[in-house]
């Protein structure tokens, strides 16, 4: 996680990071390491099925415990959360008034967008006018066409070939960096 904690530490107000996950175990093996380290998240879940996903992982979990968020495209209610907006797509440009500063944002579920038929680029339209807190951006699987071009740092979680039922084991790789330019650095995270 050190490559993860380092992209943080050195984060500045207004810096957007892509962070992918190869499935939800890894996405809740960082994220929770990451809101026990930086303190807890606020949320911008995009679609019914990103809040199904979190009610899931707090179910399952007890993770997320706490924490702000903004819905998106959805009706569904996300019990570990306090909810403080439901918008529509078509209000997305709201977004911005109930974002905190200082703080981790993490925005997790865009790529579910397509799954509902929901054109991705008004969503990515919106996190670029983001200005406020430290956006995280978590993507499961394929990223939306456009999406990193719009971000400082991608950090792309892969699982390795030799992962077994009972014990995983991740490589946390860091694509690119606007700070330091096009780096590959690797580093292995085990999770059981």
């Amino acid at each position: 996680m050190k490559i993860i904690q380092s992209v943080i530490e050195e984060a500045e107000e207004g810096d957007k990071l892509l962070i992918t996950f190869p499935d939800l175990y890894s996405f809740y093996t960082v994220c929770s390491w990451l809101n026990q380290n930086f303190g807890d998240f606020f949320w911008i879940l995009w679609t019914d099925a990103a809040v199904e996903r979190i009610n899931h992982l707090g179910k399952k979990y007890d993770f997320p415990k706490h924490g702000e968020a903004v819905l998106i495209a959805s009706e569904k209610d996300c019990f570990p959360l306090k909810i403080l907006e439901k918008l529509k797509i078509e209000e997305i440009n709201r977004l911005k008034s109930f974002l905190p500063e200082n703080r981790l944002i993490l925005s997790f579920g865009m790529n579910f967008l397509l799954f509902y038929g929901i054109d991705t680029s008004k969503a990515i339209e919106s996190l670029i006018e983001i200005d406020r807190g430290i956006l995280i951006n978590a993507v499961i699987g394929k990223i939306p066409e456009g999406l990193a071009a719009f971000h400082d740092v991608q950090i792309d979680i892969i699982k390795s070939e030799d992962s077994f039922i009972a014990y995983h084991n991740y490589v946390a790789k860091l694509t690119f960096s606007m700070k330091g330019g096009v780096t590959i650095v690797s580093d292995s995270l085990e999770m059981r």
